[in-house]
């Protein structure tokens, strides 16, 4: 079977695709990848075929249309659709030009989500909150206008999404959920991050962590001896995180690894106890670190809770506030939003215990799941549901 797979943007969306397309070729299918052209090198070393999307920049960034965007994409990438004539498609969640270029070529997909479903429900707070449900009648309240504002959101998006699905002869819908696939929402996160609901959508379910990670070579260890942090900076971050961890570590007398990516390297102060790298094997280093210092992506927060590994979690956005919030609820980190706070969790996961045992329970449940695995048969039974049909 040949099967499209498909995301935009950075490693936390290429990434849990690539690792399904891994479990793809695995049983014997053959994945093409649709990522951006940076990613090429990725696609080589993997040995599998790359279909790079179109760049769509709006004339105007200002009037920045996701919608538009995404049926920009759509049709620019839909001769390629045709002359790759997948079987069926692995599409992130906020990969919506190519699940349209697919649905118009009459091509099944299902759709990968790498965070929490970012799905309204009657039982939990506003998606982004990062809160528990309000229980007092004020914090009902609360909730119900935050819902009330998220479902206009919604509503507007849908009608958008409308509007690209009519200009490329495709059906519309009423229901919200418009964007991602019909047949399957697959939510790759640990099951301790899915609190219960009873308004769940009927094609979602949770697969466990998708997690791939390019092999490279590790950092040389920070000296001394004590507790070892891994400090890493998000590909989507806000603010100084890295800077304020690395004080943090220095005020707490621990040693760091500190990975920034392409970003701006903290001043270690020519402490030998703190390693600042770019790019380094995050998995390899989380199976040596006591605690973890994140941004929340869902990468990473996946990666350290495999790996039983607790966390302070600094968000900036969406769904990285969310994730802070829902490891915090899980018993497995702290929440820290300012560098005073930073400094006091930090030396509380580290000190405290049920943190490290409440990480290594949810390591333990991961440990029984395959998320990749469980993507690519997702996507086996599309292909025998339209053999059927």
């Amino acid at each position: 079977m040949r099967v499209l797979c498909a995301a935009v943007t950075g490693p936390g969306h290429v990434y849990p695709v690539t690792a399904v397309a891994r479990a793809l070729a695995n049983r014997g299918h053959e994945p093409i990848l649709a990522f951006e052209e940076r990613f090429r090198d990725l696609a080589a070393r993997e040995g599998f075929p790359l279909a790079p999307l179109p760049s769509i920049e709006p004339a105007d960034p200002a009037e920045f249309k996701p919608y538009d965007v995404s049926l920009a994409i759509a049709r620019a990438y839909a001769p390629d659709v045709e002359r790759i004539a997948p079987d069926a498609a692995v599409v992130d969640i906020i990969t919506l030009g190519v699940a349209l270029a697919c649905e118009a070529a009459g091509v099944p997909f299902v759709t990968l989500s790498p965070h929490p479903l970012p799905y309204p429900s009657e039982d939990l707070a506003p998606f982004g909150a990062a809160r528990a449900p309000g229980r007092t009648a004020w914090g009902l309240r609360r909730d119900a206008r935050g819902r009330a504002r998220q479902r206009i959101d919604l509503e507007r998006g849908r009608d958008e999404c409308n509007a690209a699905r009519v200009a490329l002869g495709l059906r519309t819908f009423d229901r919200l959920d418009v964007a991602w696939s019909r047949e399957a929402i697959l939510v790759a996160t640990p099951e301790a991050l899915e609190p219960p609901r009873s308004d769940w959508l009927a094609q979602a379910r949770v697969v466990g962590p998708c997690l791939y990670e390019p092999s490279g070579p590790l950092p040389a260890m920070p000296a001394g001896d004590g507790p070892l942090v891994l400090i890493a900076a998000s590909t989507a971050h806000t603010g100084d995180v890295a800077g304020d961890a690395v004080r943090a570590v220095r005020r707490l007398g621990v040693r760091a690894i500190v990975t920034v990516g392409a970003g701006p390297a903290p001043d270690s102060g020519g402490d030998g106890r703190i390693v600042v790298t770019g790019d380094a094997p995050h998995g390899a280093l989380l199976a040596r670190v006591d605690a973890l210092v994140c941004n929340g992506g869902g990468g990473i927060v996946a990666g350290a809770l495999a790996a039983g590994v607790p966390m302070v979690v600094v968000p900036g956005h969406g769904d990285q506030r969310e994730n802070g919030w829902r490891v915090e609820r899980s018993g497995a980190g702290i929440v820290a939003r300012t560098q005073r706070e930073l400094h006091r969790a930090l030396k509380l996961v580290l000190r405290d215990e049920s943190y490290r045992r409440a990480a290594a329970r949810i390591a333990a449940e991961i440990a029984t799941s395959d998320g990749p695995a469980e993507a690519a048969v997702a996507v086996e039974r599309l292909e025998k549901q339209r053999e059927a049909g």
